[in-house]
């Protein structure tokens, strides 16, 4: 991770400063707008990530069962991965027959019991999430390669100090709030 300035975010956010300086923190108008801005790139983003989605004729119930799988559980049994979508098993069983048919997932046999079978993705699965939780490679490079890279090591400091305060924000309430911000 990039060395950040502390509190660096909390300034951006929350000055009340109006100059025209360069180096002093910006005012909330700046803030409000580059928050604007910033949220306009995240949807074009996630129009991107809905337009791969669309592509792989997956239902959003599906995706989740996916990503479930993948990154919050390990290997879970039908009935663990029913309980943590607060679904009935029956509905599990229905989607992961279907992500079965289409080679997403598959159920894996309990070395120590072989009553009991884990739900795992395959190889397939896993490059079709990945699709839709990252946008193609050449796609950023042809979006970002018409920046300096002094301006992307900018942008990524800029974005590790935003994810800071936004952990902040989290685990504390003392932080302000960012809609305080946007509504002042």
């Amino acid at each position: 991770m990039r060395p950040s300035v502390p509190g660096a975010a909390d300034r951006i956010l929350d000055s009340d400063m109006n100059n025209d300086d360069q180096s002093q923190p910006c005012g909330q108008s700046e803030a409000v707008r580059a928050l604007t801005e910033f949220v306009r790139v995240l949807e074009a983003i996630e129009g991107v990530r809905l337009d791969t989605w669309e592509n792989t004729g997956l239902t959003l119930q599906q995706c989740r069962v996916l990503h479930v799988i993948e990154h919050e559980m390990d290997a879970p049994v039908q009935s663990d991965l029913a309980r943590r979508l607060g679904v009935r098993p029956a509905t599990v069983t229905l989607q992961l027959n279907r992500l079965m048919r289409l080679g997403l997932v598959e159920r894996i046999r309990d070395r120590t019991d072989r009553r009991v079978r884990h739900v795992v993705l395959t190889e397939c699965g896993r490059q079709v999430l990945g699709s839709m939780l990252h946008p193609p490679p050449g796609n950023v490079a042809r979006a970002l390669g018409k920046y300096r890279r002094d301006e992307l090591e900018a942008m990524l400091t800029m974005l590790d100090q935003l994810q800071e305060w936004i952990k902040l924000r989290a685990e504390s309430p003392a932080v302000p709030q960012l809609h305080a911000v946007a509504s002042a």
